[in-house]
């Protein structure tokens, strides 16, 4: 029988996101309708402004579906006998084994802080996920050296929580 621990996504901070998001995807979609309202002697191109907006969006767009589509989630982090599962950020990779994990380190970024979990082989996790998933896992590699992050902010627990429970089966720095 194996013990399992389950941390809840807090609704309250992926809500937030959302809202960002949908304000961004809005101006990006005033942009491209209205460019002549956003000239000004700092950037006279409508050309500019409207490619600017079309980034805006395309960006934009599939992180907002990605966070409505977390929203429905329950369960932000599970953590089991056989290794844990990451539903914090848009990169809900499966099941990550005890056994791949190499280390997981601590990033202070302003007010919280992230998780960083390294795993022997990335591109074994990555393997058939989607276009968003991939793009959005080489942000995180560029940004934190990995591509698994646990976004402590979207749980709803301590840190030291999560900590003492990962503990248990791995070392966190």
């Amino acid at each position: 029988m194996s013990k399992r621990v389950v941390f809840k996504l807090s609704k309250k901070d992926i809500s937030c996101l959302i809202l960002l998001l949908f304000v961004l995807i809005t101006v990006g979609i005033l942009f491209i309708s209205y460019p002549s309202i956003f000239t000004s002697s700092v950037v006279r191109s409508e050309l500019f402004i409207r490619i600017a907006g079309i980034l805006i969006s395309f960006f934009s767009i599939p992180l907002f579906i990605g966070y409505v589509l977390l929203l429905f989630e329950e369960d932000g982090l599970i953590v089991s006998n056989e290794g844990l599962i990451n539903n914090t950020n848009l990169i809900n990779i499966g099941q990550i084994a005890w056994k791949d994990i190499t280390s997981i380190k601590t990033k202070k970024i302003k007010k919280h802080t992230l998780l960083l979990i390294f795993v022997k082989d990335e591109s074994k996790y990555l393997k058939n996920k989607g276009l968003l998933k991939k793009i959005n896992a080489l942000g995180y590699k560029s940004s934190y050296g990995t591509s698994i992050v646990i976004e402590t902010k979207h749980v709803l627990c301590t840190l030291e929580e999560l900590k003492l429970t990962l503990r248990q089966h791995v070392s966190v720095e």
